[in-house]
């Protein structure tokens, strides 16, 4: 017993050891610009000096945060040092990587997969804006449709180390049963998932927080399949059909937002899926800044208009953001015309979840509007409804982690109250 621990003790002492060693090394070679941390310095004081009733409280964390992200720039071969880290904390076995923001410690579950952690989280503020919301749609016509997407957290197998609670999940249950007294409609894939017996592990990235491509596209289907059996909508099934679709695969070679900032060494890298029709499509798709001035403009088939085909680029090289093939990424607002669909019109309303599955819905539609709260600030969405009341439908797509301070109050933010 005594032998074993002082196997134990020799074995964390000498990659101790030998983590120091590069760890200075690294420190030998930072490069430090002056001129690069003035600069950066400089621009977060004014900006904080230039704010309507700043005060100095504000511009001493201005400064702080100038020097903070300048000295981060200047670190020496920085991505390598963060993957020597993390090789270091998976030697030790490490499950939890602390972050400055703690929103963005990284945790690692029992399945091996990594994941951000969230506390509980009220859910009153959401119902308030949902119930007029919902009063206002329900007074033009149109149907509205709550979608709760899944998180990397499973509610009935959290996988969480530490003995830690899922309150995520929590907070979207909470939330959900309370549209069922407000007689709102939802979809919880959550459920979904669990009575399909699907291996959870499955249907996310092992180095990003969100479902693959292959689940969104399946979520897709299930989708077009609720509003045909809820809400009598025809559809061409040939647009759901896995087989007019391909499947292209890219081995190693996505990067997860969460592996960025553990290192690959402790994160591992993720295939990565990109999917696309295979049958003739037309569309014009225009992206809106956050006050709503169009910023860029596509014209052509699905590939050359809602997939951004720059993202499959460097197949051999693991890469960050391939997930953002679809939209180039979260737009405060994007247009999509169907020029081979006469009727129908959808706002959907997502986080970053909703990409691959409002990409796919653009198929089966005239008319999909995406707008995402987290950017867009030119007016609430009940304002936006009342300019465009032809929707049919009104689908708001988020995960459980849109219960959470940094995007609550914008997320669910539907109507301008006080």
């Amino acid at each position: 017993m005594l032998g074993r621990l002082k196997s134990a003790i020799n074995r964390y002492t000498v990659t101790a050891i030998c983590f120091l060693i590069v760890i200075f090394s690294y420190l030998i070679g930072m490069i430090v610009d002056y001129k690069t941390i003035d600069k950066s310095v400089t621009k977060t004081v004014n900006s904080a000096k230039a704010a309507e009733d700043s005060t100095t409280l504000d511009v001493a964390k201005a400064f702080i945060a100038g020097t903070d992200s300048a000295l981060d720039s200047a670190v020496y071969n920085r991505l390598d040092l963060i993957a020597v880290n993390g090789l270091f904390n998976r030697m030790i076995f490490k499950k939890k990587i602390d972050d400055v923001n703690a929103v963005n410690t990284v945790y690692k579950l029992n399945n091996g997969q990594l994941t951000y952690y969230y506390p509980e989280f009220g859910v009153r503020v959401a119902h308030k804006n949902i119930k007029v919301l919902n009063q206002y749609c329900e007074s033009v016509g149109t149907k509205l449709l709550y979608v709760q997407a899944p998180m990397k957290i499973d509610k009935y197998d959290n996988e969480l180390p530490h003995g830690l609670t899922d309150y995520p999940n929590a907070n979207a249950d909470r939330f959900l049963e309370g549209l069922d007294k407000l007689g709102i409609d939802y979809l919880d894939f959550r459920e979904v998932i669990h009575d399909a017996g699907f291996v959870y592990k499955d249907l996310f990235f092992d180095t990003d927080h969100h479902w693959t491509t292959e689940t969104g596209f399946w979520a897709y289907q299930y989708l077009m399949e609720y509003l045909g059996e809820n809400y009598g909508l025809e559809y061409d099934e040939a647009n759901v059909d896995k087989d007019n679709f391909t499947f292209v695969t890219m081995k190693d070679s996505f990067i997860g937002s969460l592996a960025n900032r553990v290192g690959r060494l402790y994160a591992g890298i993720d295939d990565f899926t990109y999917i696309y029709p295979n049958f003739d499509t037309s569309f014009e798709w225009t992206r809106y800044d956050e006050q709503g001035a169009s910023t860029l403009t596509r014209i052509g088939d699905f590939t050359e208009t809602v997939m951004f085909k720059d993202r499959t680029e460097n197949a051999d090289q693991a890469l960050a953001y391939r997930d953002n093939i679809y939209f180039n990424g979260n737009p405060a607002i994007a247009k999509i015309t169907n020029n081979n669909v006469e009727d129908g019109r959808v706002l959907v309303i997502q986080d970053s979840f909703g990409k691959p599955v409002s990409a796919f819905l653009c198929l089966n539609f005239h008319q999909v509007d995406v707008m995402d709260l987290r950017d867009y600030a030119e007016m609430t969405v009940l304002d936006y409804l009342k300019i465009n009341e032809t929707y049919d439908y009104v689908i708001i797509l988020y995960n459980p982690s849109a219960f959470k301070t940094s995007s609550y109050y914008s997320q669910f933010k539907f109507y301008n109250y006080k």
